[in-house]
């Protein structure tokens, strides 16, 4: 296989392109003394042009009876019909059925009648392009009344083959056959060109020089083509200048020679290096295999990690993709699993999104009535890992009660009431929410907190108890102010006690909260009995863990109800400095 092509040098040295056909005359009976086995003509001579030219080439080509020349057929629709003569019905096959579906045409532009009539074979070189405008495949029949009339690579190959275009047997929608070799085609008739690369790849020979080497062959001196290679050879004929129409986007390049595309095909078919592409079913199968990974895949995880997933199954599709087109030659469709695995992905976490919106509002209305804006924070900023339906935590259990209140309130006014209980429980709340504690309830004048849920705390004991040091402390800020109002100060018992409890959403239906039960808290209320005013009174669990924070008193062992030993208890003084 080589070409001979027509450059920008050659067109510098003999003049504007087209040539006199005496070029291609002469060109024509060098190859046929160099013994090439068949010379492949990609230029068309449609119309007349110096009668005496026309008539050398024509008895160049009969001469040498291994030419193949080229035609297009006009593919547009409303092509009016032009009859072929017997001429050039014999370069054709009858059409067998189901070939309506390759590409036709009524109109051919056909080469002059006395070149036609002494060519080895004719071809077409239609060469459409895909939606895209790339052109990866050639039609290897157009079918014209009732005809199959072959592409140029197709006649030139048979040609070398010794195969007449009669006895190709052509399967619509499977392959076309000649001796042996299938040809795999689609329902269009068409085969997928599996390209070497850049034209170079071919023996590529430069018209001019192709001429001046025969002389110099004729004069005794070396030449400047070893001409004996291309002796047996399938030699193409066709243009390369830039600025000419026989350019065209394809895989390798934007502007490949269309010589170099019958140069593909042709040594495609001999070496039998054809490229398959996989049918609809398989391609359906893949894409819900791959919407079926992203849907169980993704949901699972973060959308960094599910975005680093989905780029590790696009490059593991693009490997497998590239591992059987080099080995197999079998091409998978790239855009539509790609598409797929895209929008799987936008899509599950579209809907993580809204989902997750969902569950944020859901948490924030559950948990901004019970803790502190910067614990609402890290709630928010991981959902996944909050569990709102009931689940045992160790956890450290506040009870903080207004000592004598219900005395106090019978002495005042009911707003007066209502005042200093909302001053009072102000302070207690605030100081809860400052060491990141959930207020679990109000019970009358006391208020119940926990500290370790719903986002565990390893230093819960701690916290508690600078909550209740906090709140002591403010109460003090106040102490005056209610002395001088009612008369007697304003303060708060405070026990408590750690260990494990059940937390979660706890009720009916119609209502439910979220609190904690169990053993520890039903303690924690019972030291709250046994805590004086300005007390803060913390079992023995608690005091191992926060025995190095604060200064604490061991006081008297106390018996409570449901509990058959004393329980030891301590008072906490300060916080050690």
């Amino acid at each position: 296989m080589g070409i001979v092509f027509i450059g920008d040098e050659d067109i510098k040295t003999v003049g504007r392109f087209p040539w006199s056909r005496d070029y291609h005359a002469t060109l024509i009976h060098i190859l046929k003394e160099c013994e090439v086995k068949v010379i492949g003509f990609d230029i068309l001579f449609l119309d007349p042009g110096n009668p005496q030219d026309d008539q050398l080439l024509a008895e160049a080509t009969k001469e040498a009876g291994n030419v193949c020349h080229c035609f297009f057929f006009e593919l547009a629709k409303g092509a009016k019909g032009i009859p072929f003569t017997e001429d050039y019905r014999k370069f054709s096959l009858p059409a067998p059925p189901g070939t309506e579906e390759f590409y036709s045409s009524p109109q051919p532009s056909l080469p002059l009648k006395a070149i036609a009539q002494e060519a080895k074979a004719l071809g077409t070189i239609n060469f459409p392009p895909d939606t895209d405008g790339i052109r990866r495949r050639v039609p290897l029949f157009i079918h014209c009344q009732d005809r199959l009339y072959p592409t140029l690579s197709l006649a030139i190959t048979a040609s070398y083959l010794g195969i007449p275009i009669q006895e190709i047997k052509v399967s619509p929608g499977k392959y076309v056959e000649l001796k042996g070799i299938r040809i795999p085609i689609d329902k269009k008739g068409c085969m997928l060109v599996n390209f070497a690369g850049d034209i170079k790849k071919f023996p590529h020979y430069s018209f001019v020089q192709v001429l001046q080497s025969y002389l110099q062959v004729k004069e005794g001196k070396k030449p400047i083509i070893p001409l004996g290679k291309l002796k047996n050879k399938i030699i193409l004929v066709g243009i390369t200048a830039t600025g000419t129409t026989d350019l065209g986007p394809t895989p390798v390049s934007a502007l490949y020679p269309m010589v170099g595309v019958q140069a593909n095909i042709i040594t495609n078919i001999l070496q039998q290096n054809f490229l398959r592409e996989t049918g609809k079913s398989l391609n359906f199968l893949i894409l819900i295999f791959l919407g079926l990974l992203m849907g169980i895949a993704i949901p699972k995880l973060n959308a960094p990690r599910g975005a680093l997933l989905m780029f590790v199954i696009i490059a593991g599709y693009f490997l497998l993709a590239l591992g059987l087109f080099v080995s197999l030659g079998i091409c998978l469709d790239l855009f539509s699993p790609l598409l797929v695995i895209t929008l799987s992905y936008l899509a599950i976490i579209f809907y993580r999104f809204i989902l997750e919106g969902r569950e944020k509002r859901r948490i924030k209305s559950i948990f901004s009535r019970y803790t502190a804006p910067q614990l609402i924070d890290q709630l928010l900023s991981r959902p996944g890992e909050i569990t709102l339906g009931g689940e045992k935590k160790v956890v450290s259990i506040l009870f903080a009660d207004i000592r004598g209140f219900t005395k106090i309130s019978e002495s005042i006014p009911p707003e007066k009431v209502v005042e200093i209980l909302n001053e009072v429980l102000t302070i207690i709340v605030r100081a809860i929410f400052k060491e990141q504690g959930t207020l679990d309830k109000f019970i009358g004048d006391c208020v119940m907190a926990v500290y370790g849920a719903p986002i565990p705390q390893t230093e819960h004991a701690q916290r508690a108890v600078r909550s209740a040091l906090e709140i002591q402390k403010k109460l003090k800020n106040i102490e005056e102010k209610w002395v001088g109002e009612i008369g007697r100060k304003l303060e708060v018992g405070i026990a408590i006690n750690s260990g494990e409890a059940i937390i979660g959403n706890i009720g009916s239906p119609e209502r439910m909260d979220y609190t904690a039960i169990g053993d520890t808290v039903n303690l924690a209320a019972r030291l709250e009995e046994f805590a004086n005013e300005g007390e803060i009174v913390i079992s023995k669990n608690t005091y191992s863990l926060v025995k190095d924070l604060a200064d604490c008193q061991e006081m008297e062992p106390i018996r409570v109800k449901g509990k058959k030993d004393e329980i030891r208890i301590y008072k906490v003084i300060r916080l050690k400095k």
